[in-house]
C-alpha cells in the first residue's frame, strides 16, 4: 500500500488510549504523583523468571 494511503488510514482509526492522569503544583509534588502513576499503571506483578519487551507507543491521531 502507499505511504499516503498507508497514512489516511493509520490518522482515521482512533487509539484506545487515553489521559491517565493530570496534576498541577509545585514541582517535586507534582513530579512525585507522576511517578506514582507511572508505577501503577507499567508495573506488572511477575512471579517467577519472565521474557520482558519494552517497546513505546506509536503516534496515534485522534480524529474524534
Amino acid at each position: 500500500m502507499p505511504q499516503a494511503g498507508r497514512q489516511a488510514i493509520f490518522q482515521r482509526v482512533p487509539s484506545p488510549y487515553g489521559v491517565t492522569g493530570v496534576f498541577a503544583g509545585e514541582c517535586e509534588a507534582v513530579h512525585a504523583r507522576t511517578l506514582e502513576r507511572c508505577n501503577a499503571q507499567y508495573m506488572v506483578p511477575v512471579q517467577g523468571q519472565a521474557d520482558i519487551l519494552v517497546t513505546g507507543i506509536p503516534f496515534s491521531a485522534r480524529t474524534t
